[in-house]
């Protein structure tokens, strides 16, 4: 895990209230039940702040999870 991955993990972590331990690449809104609409939008925030950039409302829609968020961030990282 690099350092960016340990970022996401952390923020989501934070923002979810859950242990970093309890993090997976399968870590989602669809089997996180404290992963909800708001969390979401706070997630996704949290990530433009971090990272200094701004997503596009397609990403968003469609980082649903850890995996998601990774891969998709790939693209505004260098």
């Amino acid at each position: 895990m690099d350092q960016i991955d340990k970022e996401i993990y952390s923020l989501i972590a934070n923002i979810l209230n859950i242990p970093i331990d309890k993090i997976s690449l399968n870590t989602g809104i669809d089997n996180q039940s404290d992963w909800d609409s708001l969390n979401h939008i706070l997630i996704m925030n949290e990530l433009e702040k971090v990272f200094e950039i701004s997503l596009s409302p397609n990403d968003v829609i469609n980082m649903i999870n850890v995996e998601s968020i990774l891969n998709n961030l790939k693209k505004y990282i260098k």
